[in-house]
């Protein structure tokens, strides 16, 4: 029924003969269905499930039942969490993922490290306090193209970002300078990350130390001190790397991890910071302020 709905809604912009074509439908079914009229329940269910699909086409299938919910909400459509789940359920939808992230990064022995300043507080109260980073692989046919992300804890929002063949201090580098020149912190912040090289190197160090920054490290072997960074590799992957096919090139590799880290910022939901998105949350806290 959804289907023939569809053909309903849509004939204003398209013929019917063309939207049942589309959509594998008979023409004569759908004038059947109109026909036969529906209860007020299933006139209900077809227009949620209308809404349901177009809002899972348009996160291309990343959001399970939970986010797309609060997708409606915020469109003003009324209906219950629990509702969606069943819809989705009926209709067969559910969030696209495939393997579990595998933390990568190891640490090197012999290296001093600072203390753990960041101690798992994941929700400083406010923008540029704590920042958490990591470095992750995307496979490619020309091989690895390494990722280099940074996090501000406050909204979630990626806000550096750096990709490289090799997995070195430039690439961490990269990432840092590009954070640090858009959002310019104050005295104090924290540095979060593991014990890997790159993190120890003189430069990363002497950057971190004239942005007078508190330099933040996981212990050695707990990746739960990074959560947060290897949370936002695990969705990337999951709802995109893993769901295409190996990437030709490296470049090709790039294109598509900006693109999502585009949609990650601008349109993606989160629910630590209330189902929205950090670009939206950041721009509801603010407009609090001068208030």
């Amino acid at each position: 029924m959804i289907r023939y709905h569809f053909v309903h809604i849509e004939k204003a912009n398209h013929r019917v003969v063309d939207l049942c074509r589309v959509i594998k439908v008979s023409k004569s079914g759908y004038y059947d269905w109109r026909r036969r009229g529906q209860s007020k329940r299933d006139l209900e269910n077809d227009k949620l499930d209308y809404h349901i699909l177009k809002a899972y086409e348009k996160s291309k299938g990343r959001y399970g039942y939970r986010r797309i919910y609060y997708a409606l909400k915020a469109a003003d459509l009324q209906t219950s969490i629990h509702r969606v789940q069943r819809r989705m359920e009926a209709l067969g939808l559910k969030a696209k993922r495939r393997k579990a992230y595998k933390q990568t990064t190891k640490s090197e022995k012999g290296n001093v490290v600072p203390g753990n300043e960041l101690a798992r507080a994941f929700s400083p109260s406010r923008k540029n306090r704590s920042w958490v980073t990591d470095v992750t692989y995307i496979g490619t046919r020309e091989g690895w193209l390494f990722l280099s992300l940074i996090i501000d804890l406050w909204s979630r929002k990626i806000i550096g970002w750096s990709m490289s063949k090799r997995n070195d201090t430039e690439l961490i580098i990269a990432s840092l300078k590009m954070a640090l020149w858009i959002r310019n912190p104050e005295e104090g912040w924290i540095h979060h990350s593991d014990q890997g090289s790159p993190y120890m190197s003189e430069n990363d160090v002497k950057m971190l130390d004239h942005s007078k920054a508190k330099r933040s490290v996981s212990y050695r072997g707990d990746c739960y001190d990074n959560a947060v960074a290897e949370s936002v590799f695990g969705s990337l992957k999951q709802e995109m790397v893993y769901l295409e096919n190996v990437f030709e090139t490296r470049e090709k590799g790039r294109i598509k991890i900006l693109k999502y880290i585009n949609w990650y910022n601008s349109e993606r939901l989160h629910s630590t910071i209330g189902y929205v998105s950090p670009n939206d949350f950041e721009k509801g806290n603010v407009t609090k302020v001068v208030a």
